[in-house]
């Protein structure tokens, strides 16, 4: 019971309601064509009832389909099979639009969006509201407001010639309107996995001078490879020999 707990939950990570419903609908659907479609009598063996199928009338006593007749396939319909159709290029598209977005990097709006909408869940206020604000997001609650603002910083990661964002830096400010005060967190979210990295509490916002590696923390980093090392090798050698 245990693992089917554990593989719903995976599920319900990895695709939302909405992606579960249409392919959950769409295999409805074909449940649905297969039962409607129904083996047809040609004859009719009624003493005294006429049948009227697909337009053409069955009397008692004779059948509905002779030799030559042209005979339907099927009793389903062609504004039935456009639908089903029509369903199935939905759930194509909205399945492999999931997986162009996850090989994207992602924009911030949409980092802020993500996280507002998990930080919801995790401090779980059921009363919470999401507004756009001129600078970002705002989070109301009755006690609280949380706002996501675009006041960021992004974190590069450079790797001989290669340079990819791997952290956005967001600037979260939580205003508590019982005690009208303020406190400073910073909110990591990786920009390609699109995963919410972690939320800590700051003394203050978020400034140019955290890019700097001296001062700050959230400074690019550079992964030394080996043809790196030859030349740093060889200009030490050089100025050593001067």
């Amino acid at each position: 019971m245990a693992d089917s707990k554990f593989s719903f939950d995976k599920l319900k990570e990895r695709f939302t309601y909405f992606e579960i419903g249409i392919v959950v609908a769409m295999i409805g659907y074909f449940i649905y064509l297969s039962s409607s479609t129904s083996l047809v009598l040609n004859y009719n063996n009624a003493t005294n009832e006429s049948r009227v199928i697909n337009g053409v009338e069955n009397k008692p006593g004779t059948i509905l389909y002779g030799p030559n007749d042209y005979v339907p396939k099927s009793n389903v319909t062609n504004t039935q099979t456009f639908f089903g159709i029509a369903m199935f290029l939905i759930v194509v598209f909205v399945l492999t639009s999931k997986l162009v977005k996850a090989a994207t990097r992602a924009r911030i709006d949409e980092a802020l969006k993500q996280i507002a909408d998990e930080l919801i869940k995790a401090k779980q206020l059921k009363d919470a509201r999401i507004t756009v604000i001129r600078d970002g997001i705002k989070i109301i609650t009755d006690f609280t407001d949380i706002d996501l603002t675009y006041n960021f910083l992004t974190r590069y990661k450079a790797k001989g010639e290669t340079r990819e964002a791997f952290r956005y830096t967001i600037c979260v400010v939580e205003h508590d309107k019982t005690n009208n005060t303020e406190q400073y967190y910073r909110a990591y979210y990786h920009p390609w996995t699109r995963y919410w990295d972690g939320l800590v509490k700051t003394d203050k916002g978020l400034f140019e001078i955290d890019q700097f590696p001296k001062c700050g923390d959230e400074y690019d980093e550079k992964i030394i490879i080996g043809e790196d090392v030859k030349k740093y090798s060889m200009i030490k050698k050089e100025l050593t020999a001067r």
